[in-house]
Order: C-alpha cells, then structure tokens, then sequence
C-alpha cells in the first residue's frame, strides 16, 4: 500500500463483522494486508466457524441446497453437517397445486375407475390401485360376476 495502511478501508467492514477474507475481498487487498493491519491494532480475529455459518443460514430457513451454493460446498456435504446433529430438513411448501392423491379422491369420488382416474393424471393404472387399496376403498369397476 502507499502512503496509508488502509484502516479507514479496513476498519468499517471489520466493525461489520467481517472476517479477514471478507474485508480483503471487499477492499481488493490480500487477505494478508487485512490480517497485517488487524494485529498492528491488536485487533483480534473474526473467525466464524462453518458450522456456525451453516447453523446461521439453517436457522434463516435455507435449505441443503442453498446453503451449499452460498457456501461453494455440496450439498451432501449440507445434509452431512444437518444430520449428524439431528436436524430435521428445511423444506418449502411444494409447488403446483394440491397432491396427486386428493385428486385421486376426487375422482375416485366422482365414480371414475383406477383406469380413468390413471389416464387423467398421467399415472399408471398400478399406482392409482395401490392408492385406493392402502385406503381400504372398493373398485370403482363394474362388478364382473353379473356379466
């Protein structure tokens, strides 16, 4: 640096909480140069853990995902961190409209059969049958026997 040691760059980040990579990359200076600058001040170090950085953004309501791209991470290493302290999984309303199975209802409902429901929804006839099977509900098929 010329003529100055930076502190009037240094000193508002710092206050901010920023630690010493942050400061740097906010000023266009080393990493280096910040720390310099701290200990001639005797300054100490703003060193926050990962896990800490990640316990921030998991309590802000960010998801694996999130938090690994804030934190150039993957996001397994995310659910790693989570999981290992029993943390249950951030996730979101889902998108679209009401799940496939109150639409099932609905149409099982309105008296439609597996196979109609299924070509309504775009699913296998199997599934549909599944569904209706683990509720305890009666074909909507015409009974066979009276043929």
């Amino acid at each position: 640096m010329t003529g100055t040691d930076g502190g009037g760059r240094y000193m508002p980040q710092y206050l901010a909480g920023l630690n010493d990579m942050e400061i740097a990359r906010a000023c266009g200076v080393s990493s280096g140069a910040v720390f310099q600058w701290r200990r001639r001040r005797g300054l100490p170090s703003h060193v926050v853990s990962t896990a800490d950085r990640y316990r921030a953004d998991y309590e802000a309501g960010l998801n694996d995902r999130e938090i690994a791209e804030r934190h150039g991470v993957t996001r397994l290493a995310v659910s790693g961190w989570r999981n290992r302290r029993g943390l249950p999984p951030v996730t979101g309303p889902r998108k679209g409209g009401p799940p496939r199975t109150d639409r099932y209802a609905a149409d099982y409902a309105a008296g439609l059969t597996d196979t109609q429901i299924a070509a309504v929804h775009g699913v296998n006839r199997a599934s549909v049958a599944g569904w209706r099977r683990r509720r305890g509900l009666a074909s909507n098929a015409a009974d066979r026997s009276l043929r």
